[in-house]
């Protein structure tokens, strides 16, 4: 017995492997929806989407169940909106999390600079890269690469970045070099 998605794919709906009784599904019957179609087409009223939004609202939370919130987003990788309550009308710097504008991305170390031409849509810019742009007097052009010498991507002191004019320059100085067989 065939059936097709409610949701008006025309995919064929799966056989349910179970009986559900809260769903409807019998085992052995094709159920209503393909996998995360149910939800396609629902569109919600104005009336429902206020008084949804309203229910949300205002409600306090404990100290514990704020805990568990943030570190389930922190395992998660959720960060609030940069509109979020806690910075309303501040600045980053007037901000309690802020840090000078430093910050650690892929155990590299970053500096806010949200108008420089390699920032990440966050605002940061890696140490390493500006460093290298110091020491030549310009910015760095597409496609070239910082390489630390000494392999320590902490270690973004002058004399252990070299600048190759490709990605492609600094492979072959690794395959050289032995690192990559």
């Amino acid at each position: 017995m065939t059936k097709l998605c409610e949701c008006g794919c025309g995919e064929p709906a799966p056989i349910s492997k179970n009986n559900w009784k809260a769903r409807g599904y019998v085992a052995g019957q094709p159920m209503r929806f393909v996998a995360g179609h149910q939800n396609r087409n629902r569109t919600w009223s104005n009336e429902h989407r206020i008084k949804f939004t309203a229910s949300m609202t205002g409600h306090d939370v404990s100290e514990s169940t704020r805990a568990k919130i943030s570190q389930a987003h922190k395992i998660k990788g959720i960060r609030p909106p940069s509109d979020a309550k806690s910075m309303l009308g501040r600045s980053r710097e007037l901000s309690p999390t802020w840090k000078g504008g430093i910050s650690y991305t892929n155990g590299r170390k970053c500096i806010y600079k949200p108008n420089h031409p390699r920032a990440h849509t966050n605002g940061y810019v890696y140490e390493h890269i500006l460093i290298a742009e110091e020491m030549l007097g310009r910015p760095l052009a597409v496609g070239e690469v910082v390489h630390h010498i000494d392999g320590d991507i902490k270690n973004n002191e002058q004399q252990n970045l070299h600048v190759f004019k490709s990605q492609a320059e600094h492979l072959k100085h690794h395959k050289d070099a032995g690192d990559i067989v």
